[in-house]
């Protein structure tokens, strides 16, 4: 399986995965404190921009201003409180294929796991560093916004009157700096851990290709194939049922930025602001795509297994041997799927119907 190296580091930082060497009991309850204090922050900061949405939005330009804060911070408390609450069972998926029939048995298979291994952290690695890159390229124009008049660099209902003294702007700028910081970490978190496991399945139907590709004459190693599939399977349907509230949470939102961005770029005289809004619609898109194009990835993998059988000498074997190995095509005609709530497939056509559903709403919008 993936190390999952990167992923495990960014989910230690935003307080969702304990140092595996901090096991005296003062360490684990300065942890807990500094994951409050994490959860703090983020709910915080989306709490202040819903009530300014709520309370002193009053124009679509002051919508859109407050759309720039109010959705990337409501999309990293929902990940968040996924991977608090789903800590138990994710730290399991992250061991589960430490253990037979996972573990690769020969040189082949370790060097199959190993390349899924280095692709995930290189990929990882870059999407962070996209991330945040986009975080510097909004913020670097926010210093310059009236720093005399100490304008904060996003709209948030702030329930006292931070202007009126240098020290309570400063500490309300630093929250809202610290608290999008943490957010953005959380988003690279979360998808790094989902991007991971996702490679950790195709590496394991990779495996199993390979173990059916050179499977022996006896019916005790093509059972060893079938439940070793099976347990594929498994982990897949546990992986789907602790990520599809985020998943679905993640296709409305990019749908109704990738909407609001577009009619706002040909409805509204943005100024300077418009790259920064193109930027905005463009990485919200990238992050669904990040989502899709894993979740096809694993579902066109799955597929390939009857393939692999045929790739075998299955017509060496014996009766029992190819009854089970029948078994397993038969299962392998439903691939493996990642659903948001049960509802929308997460592959590519899903990710084109996002895009088709923005611009008929875009044209709606338009045309009213």
């Amino acid at each position: 399986m993936p190390t999952l190296t990167w992923a495990s580091m960014v989910l230690t930082m935003i307080g969702c995965r304990h140092p595996p060497t901090w096991t005296s009991k003062t360490k684990m309850i300065l942890y807990k404190a500094y994951a409050l204090l994490v959860l703090f922050l983020v709910q915080s900061l989306t709490l202040s921009s819903i009530m300014d949405l709520a309370i002193n939005v009053k124009d679509q330009n002051e919508f859109g201003d407050n759309l720039y804060l109010t959705m990337p911070m409501v999309i990293a408390t929902c990940k968040l409180c996924s991977l608090l609450a789903n800590r138990n069972s994710i730290a399991i998926l992250m061991t589960a294929t430490q253990r037979k029939p996972y573990l690769p048995i020969d040189d082949k298979e370790t060097k199959i796991e190993t390349s899924f291994d280095v692709t995930n952290e290189k990929l990882s690695t870059l999407y962070t560093l996209i991330t945040e890159f986009y975080m510097i390229m909004a913020w670097i124009p926010s210093l310059s916004r009236d720093p005399k008049n100490r304008v904060l660099a996003y709209r948030a209902w702030i329930p006292y009157n931070y202007y009126s003294s240098l020290v309570l702007y400063s500490v309300t700028y630093a929250h809202q700096a610290l608290s999008l910081i943490i957010g953005s970490l959380i988003n690279v978190g979360f998808d790094s851990l989902f991007s991971g496991l996702i490679l950790s399945i195709c590496s394991q139907l990779e495996i199993l290709g390979h173990r059916l590709q050179n499977i022996q004459n006896d019916t005790q190693s093509a059972r060893e194939c079938a439940r070793h599939h099976d347990f594929i399977y498994k982990f897949a349907t546990k992986m789907n049922e602790d990520f599809q509230t985020v998943l679905l949470v993640q296709f409305l939102s990019s749908m109704t930025i990738s909407c609001f961005c577009l009619y706002r770029i040909t409805q509204t005289e943005l100024g300077d602001r418009l790259p920064e809004t193109m930027v905005y619609a463009v990485c919200f898109l990238f992050q669904l795509f990040f989502y899709c194009w894993y979740g096809n990835e694993v579902r066109l993998k799955s597929l390939e297994i009857p393939d692999m059988i045929f790739a075998s000498n299955w017509e060496s074997l014996n009766q029992n041997t190819k009854s089970t190995l029948l078994m397993i095509m038969l299962r392998a005609t439903f691939p493996i799927e990642f659903t948001s709530a049960y509802v929308l497939a997460v592959n590519l056509k899903a990710f084109m119907m996002v895009i088709k559903t923005s611009y008929s709403a875009y044209n709606l919008l338009q045309g009213s």
